[in-house]
């Protein structure tokens, strides 16, 4: 299989070479517990860490796509696979956007959105809170992202204003 980043995953920092080769030995010890989010089974969306550390390992990488066919030949998922991942570090996104998001009876949310590398913007429900024994961070959310136009203005500070690009 070929994967190659999609351009939004450089939304996402690559590990430093030292952090790299102890996911990578993480991983070749206990599997890998988090699959790589691929779009059209090429695109890494998320996951480029993951992906790079399965290389260093010489294992086949975990994609969404292919998790039910591997998914018993791995440890109970008690594994440090999930250093500095890239869903934790952008899911709460960058900037809040103000949009209404769909109601949940476990969940809060709020809507935010991030700039690319190529100055487009995109957008989608962040989902926190929950509970003790809940996981918001579960939530499927890429799939429901969004495109955003911004225009931003220059006053004491920035003032950003959004909206949906309609498909």
């Amino acid at each position: 299989m070929t994967l190659v980043p999609h351009p939004a995953a450089d939304l996402f920092p690559m590990l430093s070479d030292s952090e790299l080769r102890a996911l990578a030995d993480d991983i070749k010890a206990n599997g890998q517990a988090i699959p790589v989010a691929v779009l059209n089974g090429t695109y890494i969306l998320d996951g480029r860490n993951r992906c790079a550390a399965c290389k260093l390992a010489g294992v086949e990488p975990i994609t969404k796509e292919t998790l039910d066919e591997v998914w018993d030949s791995f440890a109970d998922g008690d594994c440090e696979d999930t250093l500095r991942d890239a869903v934790s570090d952008i899911r709460g996104g960058q900037v809040e956007t103000g949009f209404a998001c769909p109601l949940s009876r476990h969940f809060e949310a709020k809507s935010v959105g991030a700039k690319l590398p190529d100055g487009s913007w995109v957008g989608w429900t962040y989902w926190y809170g929950g509970g003790k024994h809940s996981h918001p961070q579960e939530i499927e959310w890429m799939p429901e992202a969004y495109d955003l136009t911004c225009a931003e203005e220059q006053k004491l500070v920035t003032v950003q204003t959004f909206a949906k690009v309609s498909a």
